[in-house]
């Protein structure tokens, strides 16, 4: 009696179906969160949206997602800028009291 080799379940190129579309879609790309981006990158991909829909050209439904993304960058630059002057006034505030303090 000769023992049959086990068959092993085809995979990939071996199943025959390598035209096939894989059965997962892709996740579509997704933009970085925009509190996370620096600043000035920020800006720029919003100038890029205010490009976008003042061309006309998106539909009506990509012009409301590049809107929205815009309110997103808009909120995040105000934070950065709100925080930045805040460490700007902090920094001023110290360095004049060390003035006061130091000269007398």
């Amino acid at each position: 009696m000769s023992e049959e080799p086990e068959q092993q379940p085809l995979t990939g190129d071996d199943a025959g179906g390598a035209d096939e579309e894989p059965t997962e879609p892709e996740a579509p790309e997704r933009a970085p969160d925009a509190a996370e981006m620096p600043f000035e990158e920020a800006v720029e991909e919003l100038e890029t949206i205010v490009e976008e829909l003042e061309d006309g050209e998106l539909s009506l439904e990509d012009a409301m997602d590049r809107f929205e993304r815009g309110l997103g960058l808009v909120e995040a630059c105000r934070g950065k800028l709100e925080r930045a002057e805040l460490k700007v006034e902090e920094l001023l505030d110290d360095g004049t009291t060390e003035d006061r303090d130091g000269g007398g």
